[in-house]
């Protein structure tokens, strides 16, 4: 009866000390628990994140340039609206002159001065302009283009940092209950050495060895639950949600095997046809022959078509000047404009458009080699993190067997406690070892997909 309740006071001891540096460590307590599928973590990040939503602005104003460019196709028609004092000479009457004391003198007939209103229609149209304007608009569109592939590779980004995170947290989790299954293990242990000092049935050496080994695991304990906070942490920042709330995931690692063997060519040739980022550099090419076409237009003359139609009236005051108003002017004419010399401007802008150019093209060829090289690398982690898994599942089932004999030899007195010690330690590792193989394997396979460019949402 002593005993166990020795026993249990420990325990209720050992459960009190770790809540508190459990606490201390954690700087606080989480007011809030949620439990979170993956799912829901992606939808989360997509809905919140703020570097999301900025390239998605971005894709709004280049629609607006796009709208803006555009606009230049159409007639422009203004109406403007006048409105002046004017003070003239009177022409009724010619200057005379006279003289006195020697100097000739001028008398200029009386000043007249009257208000003036006016209302004016201009129109105004472009008719060739050497393909600036079709230039430009391409240029427009082809960077809409390239804003929506920066936006959805954000996207695919974001999603594939929330899935690494997600199932880091998943790993921590796990490493830390099998962190407090080793503690609560050589807490036993410790126990039961003590008892059986107390019975003269093994040496004091045993028993400081048993308090030493769960000093050490409960270390490893601590360890493992700041990981925990840690990586949880970086989870929040991605889902931009608060620090108070506690994340708890629910989708639990699995093992599907590949269902065919991954051809290296295959998945190659299906990124450079899927992936946004390469994408994005085929447009940047069409976007600098656009530039280039737009700056080759200043070789050529533009040519455009105005009209205007205008009215006049004269009085001060608009309402009785409106009663009075009478078509005074119209005109329609052509406008041809084109530059002799402009000081080299439009050599200049030529070369530099085909200088963008130039580096486009080699962008998008390096972006190829890059993303091949991403492709292969996803590639042979995804299939020897596979391997890892059958390999690792196999060893947990044999350091379980081993486990359990010597368990059996240790109740029969064949074995010290420090040695099924070692075989609990040895289990814990090849553990340790298979978490980590298999939450290897899942953001394998979704940095596998994300390198071949394959929706991950759904994952």
């Amino acid at each position: 009866m002593r005993l166990a309740g020795r026993r249990s006071l420990n325990r209720a001891i050992w459960t009190l000390a770790l809540g508190l540096v459990v606490v201390f460590c954690a700087g606080g307590i989480c007011e809030e628990v949620k439990n979170l599928s993956l799912k829901e973590a992606i939808r989360t990040a997509l809905e919140n994140n703020l570097g999301l939503k900025r390239t998605q602005e971005a894709v709004i104003g280049s629609k607006a340039v796009v709208g803006e460019v555009r606009s230049e196709w159409y007639p422009g028609l203004n109406l403007s609206l006048g409105m002046g004092f004017d003070e003239t000479l009177s022409v009724a009457g010619e200057p005379q002159t006279f003289e006195f004391l020697g100097q000739t003198y001028e008398i200029h007939p009386p000043l007249t001065s009257q208000w003036s209103n006016s209302l004016c229609l201009g129109l105004s149209q472009n008719i060739y302009t050497g393909g600036r304007l079709t230039g430009s608009l391409r240029e427009a569109e082809a960077n809409l283009r390239i804003a929506e592939c920066d936006h959805e590779t954000a996207k695919r980004g974001l999603i594939l940092e929330v899935m690494k995170a997600y199932w880091e947290l998943v790993r921590a989790d796990l490493l830390v209950r099998l962190a407090e299954e080793m503690v609560s293990y050589h807490q036993e242990t410790l126990e039961l050495a003590t008892s059986r000092l107390s019975q003269g049935t093994i040496a004091p050496v045993e028993v400081e060895q048993a308090k030493v080994d769960l000093a050490n695991q409960r270390d490893e304990l601590i360890q493992a639950r700041t990981r925990r906070r840690e990586v949880e942490d970086e989870l929040k920042v991605l889902l931009n949600i608060g620090f108070k709330i506690g994340i708890v995931p629910t989708d639990k690692p699995d093992f599907t095997p590949l269902s065919r063997i991954i051809d290296m060519d295959e998945a190659i040739e299906c990124a450079l046809k899927r992936r946004p980022e390469l994408a994005r550099f085929r447009h940047q090419v069409q976007a600098r022959k656009a530039a280039l076409m737009a700056a080759k237009s200043g070789r050529y003359p533009k040519v455009s078509v105005v009209a205007n139609y205008g009215w006049a009236g004269m009085d001060k005051d608009y309402a009785d000047a409106l009663q009075n108003f009478k078509a005074t002017r119209w005109g329609i004419g052509l406008n041809v404009n084109y530059a002799l010399f402009d000081g080299g401007l439009t050599q200049s802008r030529i070369k530099e458009a085909e200088s963008g150019l130039a580096r486009a093209e080699y962008g998008r060829t390096e972006k190829e080699k890059e993303i091949v090289k991403e492709v292969r690398e996803a590639f042979h982690r995804l299939t020897s993190a596979s391997e890892r898994i059958e390999t690792m599942r196999e060893n947990v089932g044999l350091a379980q067997e081993n486990l359990r004999i010597a368990k059996l030899q240790f109740n029969v007195g064949t074995i010290t406690s420090n040695d099924v010690n070692e075989y609990k330690t040895t289990l814990s590792k090849v553990k340790t070892r298979f978490i980590e193989a298999i939450i290897d394997y899942q953001i394998a396979r979704a940095r596998f997909n994300w390198a071949v460019g394959i929706a991950m949402e759904a994952q």
